[in-house]
This record gives structure tokens, C-alpha cells and sequence, in this order.
């Protein structure tokens, strides 16, 4: 991406001012984040441009973030130029409990006769939950994420703003966090991430069952730390407080591949393949 020196005069302008903001440069319409201060702006960056990585590798639809240096600042297309974005508050779901969010999917008469294609999905939106907890993303709420929806009724889910990625937390710390039950409003700190996981698999469809260890051997904390190492040679940013990160990392993984029973689910994946 080649911004000229305009398009860095712009970026540099509302660089103090804001963390989120629609510019439009000379190369087009863009989304700009920053952080609060230095550390933050890091941080931001890379987990926002992990998340990207993450998103793309699994085969969801994310905003595709890029780093300028220049301005320490991280940029996206608009995403919704082509097709009508609905994010997920827009479409009366109720509730951002994920059982309330699959059912909306299915029962959804907002959009001329409904979704299309919601078996496909509420697959996506089940691999994003899943993603969200395996990298202890708790920011996932009603203003990042939502769906394209064609002419025809055909929907794909969008994601956006993955800055939470690798926060590792014990437990989840926003109302509005997925928690695979109803959240009255109000603190949900009380509902840890192995009970989360846990709601999350005793709900969670077959077909997504199925591809639990794929997306654990995709993601093991070797493999996350290979993709954060290419994001630092990308930015020539150094990863803050990484060994920390990682430890907890290890840690959430290891739980997860509990709850979800890894060892049992290659077992059932291997005899398929061997039929």
C-alpha cells in the first residue's frame, strides 16, 4: 500500500484525537485506529493484526488492517461498499447470548425473507466463538461483528475489531461478552472462561465438533508464536511482554483442549479418514 504525503498529513492530523475514525485518503475510504498511548498503540496493533491473520487463516471475513508505520496507526478499507452490512445489533437478535444469536440467524425476517443460507451461518458464527475463546478475545459484541447480506438473502459473517485478542484474562469481563447464556446488564466476571467453554461445547453443533482438533493443531502455542514473530519481522515492532502472553496463552490452550476433548475428537477424525 503506497500513501502519499497527503495521505499521511490526514493520518497524523487525527492521530491525537481519536482511537477509531473513517478518513478518506487518496487512495480511497479507510478505517483508522490508534491506541490511548505508545504501549497501547503496540499492543493494539498487534493483536488486532493477529486477529486479521487468525480470521483469514480459518476462512471468516474480517477487516484486513495494515500497519503504517509512519503514523503509528493501523488502517482497513471501508468494508461496506459493494453490499449491504448489517451488524449484529441491527438485526434484533435481543439478546448476545450465542444461542440467542444462532436462533435470530434461523428466525430472521429483518432482511426481505430471511437469511439464505443460515446453516452455513451459524457454522461461522460458531468457529468465531470458538476462536474468541481459544485466544481469549472477551470484546466480541454488538458493534464487531455483523453480516453482508446480498440481493438474494445470502449472508457472510464480518468480523471486526479483534483487539482483544490475547488479553488472557481469567474470566469475562464485559456484559455484553458472549457467554453462551443470558447476561443480565451488569459486570459477568463471575462466569470463567472454562465455564464459558464449557456452555459453549455442550451447545455446539456436530459439524463444528468435527472441526475442533483441526483448528487446535492450526493454533498451538508453537504455531501462534510463529505468526506473532512474523508480525514483528512485518512491523519491526517487538511484541509486548511476550514470554507473559504466551505463558497464558499455554495455559488458556491447555483448557480448552480439555473441555473440548482434543484427544477424543482426533480419535473419531482419523477413523473417518481411514474409511
Amino acid at each position: 500500500m503506497k500513501l502519499n504525503k497527503e495521505d499521511l498529513r490526514i493520518l497524523n492530523s487525527c492521530c491525537s484525537r481519536v482511537k477509531v475514525k473513517q478518513v478518506d485518503l487518496c487512495i480511497g475510504s479507510y478505517y483508522v485506529k490508534f491506541g490511548y498511548d505508545n504501549v497501547d498503540t503496540i499492543k493494539m496493533i498487534f493483536r488486532e493484526l493477529l486477529g486479521t491473520k487468525v480470521f483469514n487463516l480459518v476462512g471468516i471475513k474480517c477487516a484486513q488492517y495494515q500497519y503504517v508505520q509512519e503514523s503509528e496507526c493501523l488502517i482497513s478499507e471501508d468494508l461496506n461498499r459493494d453490499k449491504k452490512m448489517y451488524w449484529c445489533y441491527e438485526l434484533g437478535f435481543g439478546s448476545l447470548a450465542l444461542e440467542y444469536v444462532l436462533e435470530g440467524i434461523h428466525l430472521q425476517k429483518h432482511v426481505g425473507d430471511g437469511f439464505a443460507n443460515p446453516e452455513k451461518l451459524t457454522l461461522s458464527v460458531e468457529i468465531m466463538h470458538f476462536i474468541d475463546i481459544l485466544f481469549s478475545n472477551v470484546d466480541r459484541h454488538a458493534n464487531n461483528f455483523g453480516f453482508y447480506i446480498d440481493k438474494n438473502g445470502y449472508g457472510e459473517l464480518v468480523v471486526f475489531d479483534n483487539e482483544g485478542f490475547l488479553r488472557c484474562y481469567e474470566s469475562s469481563t464485559k456484559p455484553y461478552a458472549f457467554s453462551g447464556q443470558q447476561v443480565e446488564e451488569g459486570d459477568c466476571s463471575h462466569i470463567t472462561k472454562k465455564e464459558e467453554a464449557i456452555k459453549f461445547f455442550e451447545m455446539m453443533s456436530e459439524e463444528m465438533k468435527m472441526l475442533v482438533p483441526k483448528y487446535l493443531e492450526m493454533f498451538t502455542p508453537t504455531r501462534v508464536e510463529h505468526l506473532i514473530h512474523n508480525l514483528e519481522t512485518d512491523t519491526n515492532l517487538q511484541f509486548p511482554e511476550f514470554n507473559e502472553t504466551m505463558k497464558k496463552y499455554k495455559k488458556n490452550y491447555k483448557m480448552v483442549s480439555n473441555v473440548f476433548g482434543i484427544k477424543k475428537k482426533i480419535n473419531i477424525v482419523n477413523k473417518l479418514i481411514k474409511k
